[in-house]
């Protein structure tokens, strides 16, 4: 069975007063939210780095619970508006094993990547992370590109192209 379906299928039509004010309320907090990842984005692997030199006994778990305790902070700053999506979402998981499956693996893969990047910060240090980061990053462009066929126009390829450039300057630098 298929489980495509869009969030006003499963939760309602919009159209009522009070949904304009919920999707602005949704907006402000999208924006604010974004302008708190592209801040704390910025230094995080940093910090983490000097937080490693500050204390060398701490682990990748330990880091990975602290930055899930905080996460969990900001996600619950919307709980109260979300929670009927939030009991619908709980009801169509528990009634379709195939989707709580798809949940867990989810989540055990998550961990697991949390866990590669702690320990990549922890041992190679932030600089080389930021780079094997955008390195994938650029990868992950590149093979969408060809996967999908896309077609980019003068400005994004330029774009693309100073990017690959300013790899190989890297490495030849190193």
């Amino acid at each position: 069975m298929n489980y495509h379906w869009t969030a006003e299928a499963a939760h309602g039509e919009k159209g009522s007063p009070s949904d304009a004010m919920s999707e602005n309320w949704k907006l402000f907090m999208g924006v604010v939210m974004l302008l708190v990842f592209f801040a704390g984005d910025s230094f995080t692997s940093q910090w983490q780095t000097n937080l490693y030199s500050k204390y060398p006994h701490l682990t990748q778990l330990q880091m990975m619970l602290g930055g899930n305790f905080l996460g969990m902070v900001f996600t619950s700053s919307n709980l109260y508006y979300s929670w009927p999506k939030i009991r619908a979402s709980i009801q169509l998981a528990t009634e379709n094993p195939e989707v709580l499956q798809r949940i867990v693996a989810l989540g055990v893969v998550s961990a697991l990547g949390q866990f590669c990047i702690y320990s990549a910060i922890r041992i190679l240090g932030s600089l080389s992370f930021t780079w094997i980061m955008t390195a994938r990053q650029l990868l992950s462009v590149l093979i969408s590109l060809i996967f999908f066929g896309d077609v980019l126009s003068v400005f994004p390829s330029e774009l693309l192209m100073l990017l690959i450039w300013s790899f190989q300057c890297q490495a030849m630098l190193v």
